[in-house]
């Protein structure tokens, strides 16, 4: 991952290099497996609860001419990085590319938030993407250099008391990014994180209509982001056309 020649936008970015994405098998996640696919990368899906969305987005990956591989596990259990990660290198060799995806989100009332859902949202927001980051990196720097995107989020600088936790765990996330960019630089190994806002997933359709309205009406655009608009920033950030670009958070939104 040395070459450093510009690359159009027509060329398949990842020809020969094994992604792995976390809560990869829909929402955002799935549009970055299927965009990383896209460009010429073989996937590796992590996912947790949904099997039949993940395989969904296997077929279609394997559809567009790449290998796929489903892994489920929960990250924020023992071990789960390490297996995911080992799992990953059986089935289509070492890891290039790395997309920390996975999240736990949850709107809590701050009278009801827990030492417990805190703790929970630090594992899986924080703690596994730098687990996961520490057992890939020296495969990336034995295979020339690597790349690393963390997704986090615009809450990690809106503070909002119902997201104290969540905004907490991804602003958290991005100073990881951050201090680790500069901690393997040398390893040619770079590391970005990627801040969506309000974008159309699974998820966000479970907000009632009359909050999802009122989030939309502050929006420039009026409109949500889709995933894959989301996906294309976070594909350039892991390509060599972005050979030039560690540590830094993209904001993946309209407006601040």
């Amino acid at each position: 991952m040395t070459d450093t020649t510009p690359i159009t936008a027509t060329e398949q970015w990842f020809d020969g290099r094994v992604a792995l994405v976390t809560g990869g098998g829909k929402g955002i996640g799935a549009a970055i497996s299927l965009e990383l696919a896209r460009r010429g990368a073989d996937v590796a899906i992590n996912y947790h609860h949904d099997a039949e969305a993940a395989g969904h987005t296997a077929e279609a990956v394997r559809a567009l001419g790449a290998r796929a591989v489903l892994v489920r596990a929960d990250i924020t259990e023992p071990g789960a990085c390490a297996d995911i990660v080992a799992r990953a290198r059986t089935a289509l060799g070492p890891v290039d590319l790395l997309a920390n995806n996975a999240a736990y989100t949850q709107i809590v009332p701050p009278a009801q938030l827990t030492v417990e859902t805190w703790r929970k949202m630090f594992a899986a927001n924080v703690e596994a993407a730098f687990e996961l980051t520490w057992l890939l990196k020296d495969d990336m720097r034995e295979r020339g250099g690597g790349a690393v995107v963390n997704v986090s989020s615009v809450a990690a600088q809106r503070p909002d008391p119902h997201l104290m936790a969540y905004g907490a765990s991804k602003a958290a996330l991005e100073s990881f990014t951050a201090s680790a960019a500069l901690a393997l630089v040398a390893d040619k190994v770079r590391i970005n994180a990627v801040a969506p806002g309000f974008t159309r997933t699974p998820r966000v359709d479970t907000v009632d209509q009359k909050t999802q309205a009122a989030i939309l009406a502050r929006l420039p655009l009026g409109r949500a982001a889709e995933p894959e608009e989301v996906a294309s920033v976070v594909a350039f950030l892991l390509s060599d056309a972005a050979s030039y670009v560690s540590g830094q958070v993209v904001a993946a939104r309209v407006g601040p």
